[in-house]
């Protein structure tokens, strides 16, 4: 489906969502989007663009979106930059529910540098747990 690409508001920059008006899934939550003409892929959280989005977003000063005749993806530069497409272009992308696997490791793939570092360091202590819990069984066999 075709998309226009809006640059999310500072606020948002960090976070790991997009705002959206596409309404083939029926609620927020985890989506996987895929550019067609590159196959890149992101996941991220789904939030609807509402009336009160709309207000925040077409103050003075920014481009605004009139949400009633397109779809848009409202989405930050960590996200663009993933899926290869730029601000202000219309682009050709599937939004799917997320699998439940790529729910699991959903913040590995976060826009903040910080929360990606604290989950990789998490996903490297479980493996050293199981490792060392394995080393140790086998210790006593």
């Amino acid at each position: 489906m075709e998309f226009k690409i809006f640059a999310s508001m500072n606020i948002d920059s960090l976070e790991p969502w997009i705002w959206t008006n596409y309404d083939e899934i029926d609620s927020n939550g985890y989506i996987t989007i895929t550019n067609s003409s590159n196959n890149k892929k992101i996941k991220c959280f789904k939030r609807t663009i509402d009336n009160n989005f709309l207000k925040m977003y077409n103050q003075e000063g920014r481009i605004k979106i009139d949400s009633r005749n397109d779809k848009i993806i409202v989405i930050n530069e960590y996200y663009r930059k993933r899926l290869g497409t730029e601000t202000q272009q219309e682009c050709q992308l599937t939004i799917k529910k997320a699998k439940y696997f790529d729910q699991l490791f959903f913040n590995l793939d976060h826009p903040n540098p910080q929360v990606q570092y604290g989950n990789r360091m998490a996903l490297w202590s479980f493996v050293f747990g199981i490792l060392s819990f394995i080393l140790g069984i086998l210790a006593f066999s």
